[in-house]
Order: structure tokens, then C-alpha cells, then sequence
């Protein structure tokens, strides 16, 4: 018994140390001002995530740096939804596959219009991701299909998967996030503070006109992708990118920008 004892009291101190020594890693990082994003990155020992502000158009917006390898990049999710929701495709009949997000009104706006909203050598730095979505033979499926192709991204929104969200209508696309754990982690606000409902890129299968949402109440499931909600956008960087500090942005703290934007 005294050994059982002794042996949980070892364990308990070395997970302890170990994570200290981790703390104290990291602290040594970002107080000798030599940091780079995947330094930044969430991983299971933080409580949450860090924030980096990105620029765009003539306004910065904080960026969860939720994923340090996100198909060998480090993931960046805006904090905020955007603002103006739009429709995830305006098919409303059957056998249209409006569900499928390579040829979405939401994958074309984000590639085109809000990727130029950043300056252009951010663009020029934004990788080109591979993300998982259902094929056009999965969308049309009824449920009785799971299969997925890759496609290559620089701006993207993520999917149910990735939000670890348990479901038969819908494709397994990439991986669970170990950032979102219960259930408020899906809810997302507007910069107003207002929750708001928000599109995953996970087409809902009961049908191939239906597309996977967010509430802004939490709730999860299916919704006619005529609908107009919004959309939290994200991107990668490589994880070498050099970050500093800054009080210039938030009035009185300082946050994490782009050493080089």
C-alpha cells in the first residue's frame, strides 16, 4: 500500500515538473522577445488559446492560433464571425449538390474577397492548405456514402469533424481539434458580443441541398444552404512566422501581431 502511495506521489510530481518546465519554456520565449507562432500555438497544457492580431483592410482582428500543425502549418481562426452572413450556395433543388463545398458561394468569397482584405504580403505568406471534404458522391448519398477528397486552400472555414461533433449525416473531413472539448467551445460571437450562427463546411447528408451549422444558441445540425449565416475563417502560416508583442493596437495591453505582415 505504502508503495502504491509512493509511486501515484512520483507520478504526481513529475507530471507537475514536467509541465512547469514546459510553462517555464515558453515564459523564457516570450519575455526574451524571440517567439515564433508555433511557440504560440494551443496545445492540451493551456487553458486557451492565444490571440495574434491580423490586419484587415484598415482595422486588426484577433486570430485563436488554435492548431500547431494543421497539415504542417500552424492554424489561425478568427476570433469574431464576420460581420455580413451570406449563403452557403443558392441551389434549392434536389440533385443540385449544393452541399458540396468546393463549388460553394462561401469557398469562392473567402479566396476572392476576403483573402484580399489582408495585405498582400500576408497573402503571399498564407499557406496553401489540404483540407478534407465529402465528394460529390458522399453529398448526394443520403448518408450511405463517407468519403472525402482533398482540396488545397489558402482561406477556408473547418469542419464538423474538426469541431469533434458526433453525427451519421455527415462525412468524416479531417480530424478532431483538440481545442474544442465541450460543447460552448462551438459557440461563436459577432464583434458586438451577440452569438450568432455560423456555417461549417461539412455538407449535412440527409439531403444534397443542406449543409452543416452552428446555432447561436450552440445547438448543431443541418440547415437548407439557401440560408444566409455567418462565417469563421481560417488560414494557415508557417510556424516559423515571427511574432512581437505590441501596446499599439489594444488600449491598454499589449497583444501579439506579425513581426514581418
Amino acid at each position: 500500500m505504502k508503495k502504491t502511495i509512493g509511486l501515484c506521489i512520483l507520478l504526481i510530481l513529475f507530471s507537475s515538473c514536467s509541465f512547469n518546465e514546459y510553462q517555464n519554456k515558453t515564459d523564457k520565449k516570450i519575455e526574451s522577445g524571440n517567439i515564433v507562432l508555433k511557440d504560440i500555438a494551443y496545445n492540451k497544457k493551456l487553458e486557451e488559446a492565444h490571440s495574434i492580431y491580423i490586419q484587415e483592410d484598415e482595422s486588426y482582428e484577433p486570430y485563436l492560433v488554435i492548431d500547431g500543425d494543421y497539415d504542417g502549418g500552424v492554424l489561425l481562426l478568427r476570433k469574431y464571425l464576420l460581420d455580413e452572413g451570406i449563403q452557403y450556395s443558392e441551389e434549392m433543388s434536389h440533385q443540385t449538390f449544393g452541399g458540396y463545398y468546393p463549388i460553394s458561394i462561401i469557398d469562392a468569397y473567402l479566396n476572392t474577397t476576403f483573402l484580399s482584405k489582408f495585405l498582400q504580403s500576408l497573402q503571399d505568406k498564407i499557406l496553401d492548405t489540404t483540407i478534407s471534404v465529402a465528394n460529390k458522391e458522399t453529398v448526394g448519398s443520403g448518408g450511405w456514402i463517407d468519403e472525402t477528397e482533398n482540396i488545397n486552400r489558402k482561406i477556408f472555414i473547418l469542419s464538423a469533424t474538426e469541431l469533434n461533433i458526433m453525427g451519421s449525416m455527415k462525412a468524416t473531413e479531417g480530424k478532431p481539434l483538440a481545442y474544442y472539448k465541450k460543447r460552448d467551445d462551438l459557440t461563436a460571437q459577432l464583434k458586438s458580443g451577440a452569438n450568432d450562427a455560423y456555417w461549417l463546411r461539412t455538407a449535412y447528408l440527409w439531403d444534397d441541398i443542406q449543409a452543416w451549422a452552428i446555432g447561436a444558441n450552440g445547438d448543431i445540425g443541418g440547415i437548407s444552404v439557401s440560408y444566409t449565416l455567418s462565417l469563421r475563417p481560417a488560414f494557415c502560416l508557417d510556424g516559423n512566422t515571427e511574432v512581437v508583442e505590441t501596446d499599439e493596437i489594444v488600449e491598454g495591453r499589449k497583444v501579439y501581431v506579425l513581426k514581418n505582415p
